[in-house]
C-alpha cells in the first residue's frame, strides 16, 4: 500500500498492489529471492507540498485479497519505491 501522509500526520490511501508467488509450480521453495516489481493500480494521485509517501509492506492484504494456504516465510531488504511523475527527471529522494 502507498499511502500520502499529511504534515498532520493524517494518511490516505493512494494505491496499491499485489503480487503472489507460485513458488510451488516452480518445484523449489526456496527459489524467489532477488527484485520483485509489485504492480500497482495507480491513479494520477496529486501530491501536495509538504507530504509524504509511506510504504506498507505486508504479507497479507485480507479481507481484499484471499492469504495463501501454505506456510511460508518473507524475509525483505530495504525497499525502493520508484514512482512514475507528470515532472520527470533524474533526482533521487532517500527515504527517511
Amino acid at each position: 500500500r502507498v499511502w500520502d501522509v499529511a504534515p498532520d500526520g493524517t494518511a490516505l490511501l493512494m494505491t496499491r498492489g499485489t503480487y503472489r508467488f507460485d513458488t510451488l509450480a516452480a518445484g523449489d521453495p526456496d527459489a524467489p529471492a532477488g527484485t520483485v516489481r509489485v504492480p500497482l493500480y495507480g491513479n494520477h494521485w496529486p501530491l501536495e507540498a509538504g507530504h509524504r509517501i509511506r510504504l506498507d509492506l505486508q504479507e497479507v492484504d485480507a479481507p481484499t485479497f484471499r492469504p495463501t494456504n501454505l506456510p511460508n516465510r518473507l524475509t525483505l531488504q530495504p525497499p525502493a519505491l520508484t514512482l512514475p511523475t507528470r515532472e520527470a527527471g533524474a533526482l533521487a529522494l532517500g527515504g527517511g
